[in-house]
């Protein structure tokens, strides 16, 4: 307990007030899904939202010049300013190692005043997911996908890449044919 300061409930409680303005959650959700449908430099149809991270929100696209399903990723109207430049060199570090367990980026460019990256559309889950439903994988399951990562990790440092957010939500489960 403070001193001097009473400890009783006084008047109806308080509103708390979110990190951002309403005015802007609603500006973001109402861009968000006014998006869908929309082509992106003539080539680009967004087809639906997949998810959203914290610096981002990824939309399966389909490239009509390539006639292929594609991932697109959108940096938040929120990063604009401070998160440009490491979206950016996100992509161009990505660009950088050509590996089977890296996802490929094809594209990046402007969009409604924001920047966006296009990738290979990857069918399957992140490994967050798949842990929320089994807590615990095989082992054997579990030894394939980190050898796979590290794989992915060890291409990356040979370019001279570290890879700062290794989590499970940014370990993407996809099914390959062996061929």
């Amino acid at each position: 307990m403070s001193k001097g300061r009473s400890t009783q409930h006084q008047g109806p409680p308080r509103a708390t007030v979110p990190d951002r303005p309403i005015a802007q959650e609603i500006s973001r959700f109402h861009s968000t899904e006014s998006r869908v449908g929309k082509i992106i430099d003539g080539r680009y149809r967004l087809d639906r939202m997949l998810g959203e991270g914290g610096m981002g929100i990824v939309y399966q696209a389909y490239d009509i010049k390539e006639k292929r399903k594609v991932a697109i990723k959108f940096l938040h109207e929120s990063e604009k300013k401070s998160g440009e430049e490491r979206f950016l060199r996100e992509a161009r570090a990505i660009m950088k190692v050509n590996h089977r367990n890296v996802v490929e980026i094809s594209d990046v460019g402007l969009f409604e005043n924001g920047l966006y990256v296009v990738m290979e559309y990857l069918g399957g889950r992140d490994l967050a997911g798949a842990l929320r439903g089994n807590k615990r994988l095989d082992w054997k399951i579990a030894k394939t996908i980190l050898l796979q990562v590290c794989d992915a990790v060890q291409a990356a440092h040979e370019k001279g890449i570290i890879h700062r957010d290794l989590k499970p939500a940014n370990i993407f489960l996809v099914k390959k044919m062996a061929n």
